[in-house]
Parts: structure tokens; C-alpha cells; sequence
């Protein structure tokens, strides 16, 4: 498993965002905060996004290459997840808050893949067909 990042595609590590550097110094209901950091603010030509219908009921919207979705297979999914999964942990692992630390692992780990699809109509059509 490995820890995803915001830009590469999670099967080919295509670029897959466009970044933009906030102003430098920008005021937030916190006061002022200094950016150093480019941030996402859109998918370039080569991405597009996918859907994951998850045992919870959630769904999530996940980016991915267009190229890599034309291929996709089941298991390309599941490794995906398992790797969103797995970031998400490490995440909660560096967090101080020890009370929310043990809830979040425990959902998190828990959560499981019901289905997969190109776009969301299609994950409320299988909703709705299960009804």
C-alpha cells in the first residue's frame, strides 16, 4: 500500500490537476496565514473521476487518468481503495486528538467497496435497484 497524494493519477502517476499559488499572504477568520504551497483547484485534459458506492452508503468521488479508466478492472479498484484507505490512517495515526483518533480508525478500516462506476447515475440507479 502506499499514501496517494493530490496530482498523479493512483495507477500511472500521471499529473492529472492543474495547481495555483494562493496570493502570499492571505487573512482567514484566523488570522493571517502565509502560503507557500500551490493547491488543486481543477482536473487538466488527461483527468476525470470515477464512483465508488461504499458499504456505509457513502459514495465517493475518486480522480483518476482518462486513459486508466478505460481499463479499469475490479481489482484496480479495490488496490485504489485500499490505498485511499491507507492514507487516510496515516492521517489519523499523526493526529494528536486521542478520542476521535480510535473512532475514525475504527470506521475507516471498516468500510468496504460495494460497486464502482463512471458517474454517479449509475450508482443511484444501482442504489435504487436494490430497493
Amino acid at each position: 500500500m502506499k499514501i496517494l497524494t493530490i496530482g498523479a493519477c493512483p495507477l500511472c502517476k500521471k499529473n492529472i490537476w492543474k495547481f495555483k499559488r494562493p496570493s502570499f499572504l492571505s487573512k482567514t477568520i484566523y488570522g493571517w496565514s502565509i502560503n507557500f504551497k500551490n493547491t488543486p483547484y481543477e482536473l487538466n485534459e488527461l483527468g476525470t473521476h470515477f464512483w465508488l458506492l461504499l458499504s456505509d452508503g457513502t459514495r465517493m468521488r475518486v480522480a483518476i487518468c482518462k486513459d486508466c479508466l478505460k481499463h479499469i478492472t475490479g481489482d484496480q479498484v479495490k488496490q485504489i481503495f485500499a490505498d485511499i484507505t491507507y492514507t487516510k490512517l496515516k492521517a489519523i495515526e499523526k493526529d494528536k486528538r486521542i478520542n476521535i483518533q480510535y473512532k475514525l480508525f475504527d470506521r475507516v478500516r471498516t468500510i468496504e467497496i460495494v460497486t464502482y462506476a463512471e458517474n454517479e447515475q449509475d450508482i443511484i440507479n444501482f442504489i435504487e435497484s436494490k430497493v
